[in-house]
């Protein structure tokens, strides 16, 4: 469970949540994929519902593509946020 120390701030705790949660949605995205990907090969070649579900899977795919570079900006985010309060404990 996320816990927050502030409003918006997470801590090093938070990391684990957040692993699991970019897991679960990769296989969301790839059970999506496959159930789409299956679901037009049903339509007519080059029809309107068969050029949407190969967009679909493409917008998909594009995104699954992405997730470590989410997963590395979520955890460098957290990271500094954790040094940036730090640095301010110190100050006091």
């Amino acid at each position: 469970m996320i816990n927050l120390k502030k409003k918006g701030q997470l801590g090093l705790n938070a990391l684990p949540a957040v692993a699991v949660a970019l897991v679960l949605a990769a296989i969301v995205f790839a059970v999506g994929i496959n159930v789409t990907s299956e679901t037009g090969d049903g339509f007519t070649a080059n029809s309107a519902e068969a050029n949407a579900t190969s967009d679909a899977v493409d917008g998909m795919a594009n995104v699954t593509g992405n997730f470590p570079l989410i997963g590395t900006v979520v955890g460098a985010v957290i990271i500094i946020g954790l040094l940036i309060g730090g640095l301010a404990v110190i100050r006091r």
